[in-house]
């Protein structure tokens, strides 16, 4: 468990959580238990053996990681709280953190030779008294009870996500002064606006956008940067007229893609209206 929040540390942080503000007090409070556990480290400079440094380095990862989760999950916690419409936290972190104090506990009463009902009865009250402290991960998703909601929820999140990425494509190219890059950047994000808003309208075909809506726009993020980084440095004519191309062509492909997505919405709406028709005229020649 332990080495899983490790990894997990590593990881890029939610950009989701990114601007959400924490409320003040539960931050505190993982701050002064932070400030509680600072006697490991100086018990491990106090006596540098082998065993005390294994032992209070154990200690110090199972209360320092475990509080670091706690710190995360409340994050977490107020993210959802204030979204509308939201999935579930990805990791139930306060519960893993609260694990993580509790099996911190134990391992404290273990060292001091504590037997085993010493040792249960202190990881319960541990885990316990964290858990009412700082409460439960949310656990079910919100806003979302339907296939549709989360249909829809999925396809505000791609289209967030892609627009965010042409936007970044304009801010590595503008600053270049090119004037003849911007026409063709501006009528692809504006098919990719488009694009976004078909999807929104009709989210149930989404993923058949997926690679439009994920791997090309981050196929054209990296070339715009690696085209800012040459043109800046040596001014390269070819380089240039072949990003302009790759952004005509990335526009043509995005203008036909969304004309063909909408295009089999309207078939499906046909579909639809006939197989509704042909219900009420079933009816209506069954009453008598």
């Amino acid at each position: 468990m332990l080495v899983q929040l490790l990894s997990m540390a590593n990881r890029k942080p939610d950009p989701n959580l990114a601007n959400v503000p924490t409320d003040p007090r539960n931050q505190q409070a993982v701050g002064i238990l932070f400030l509680a556990i600072l006697p490991l480290g100086f018990s491990m400079l106090d006596e540098p053996s082998a065993t005390n440094l294994l032992t209070c380095g154990g200690l110090f990862l199972f209360f320092g990681g475990g509080l670091y989760a706690i710190s995360q999950g409340l994050k977490a916690a107020e993210a959802y709280d204030a979204a509308p419409v939201t999935r579930r936290p990805k990791y139930p972190f306060k519960i893993i953190g609260c694990a993580l104090l509790a099996l911190g506990a134990a391992l404290t009463v273990t060292l001091r030779g504590g037997d085993a009902v010493q040792i249960l009865l202190l990881t319960l009250i541990t885990g316990a008294l964290a858990l009412a402290s700082f409460g439960l991960d949310p656990l079910r998703d919100k806003g979302l009870d339907t296939v549709q909601d989360r249909q829809r929820h999925t396809a505000d999140l791609k289209s967030h996500a892609a627009m965010g990425r042409v936007s970044e494509i304009k801010k590595r190219v503008a600053p270049l002064g090119c004037a003849d890059i911007m026409p063709p950047l501006l009528r692809f994000e504006d098919a990719v606006e488009k694009m976004c808003q078909a999807v929104q309208d009709d989210p149930e075909r989404a993923r058949s956008l997926q690679k439009h809506l994920g791997v090309y726009l981050d196929g054209a993020v990296e070339a715009s940067q690696r085209f800012a980084a040459l043109y800046r440095g040596t001014g390269d004519v070819q380089a240039h007229a072949r990003f302009v191309k790759l952004l005509h062509d990335l526009a043509t492909a995005y203008e036909k893609k969304v004309h063909d997505y909408l295009a089999q919405g309207r078939s499906k709406f046909d579909v639809q209206i006939d197989v509704l028709s042909e219900s009420l005229a079933r009816d209506t020649a069954r009453t008598p």
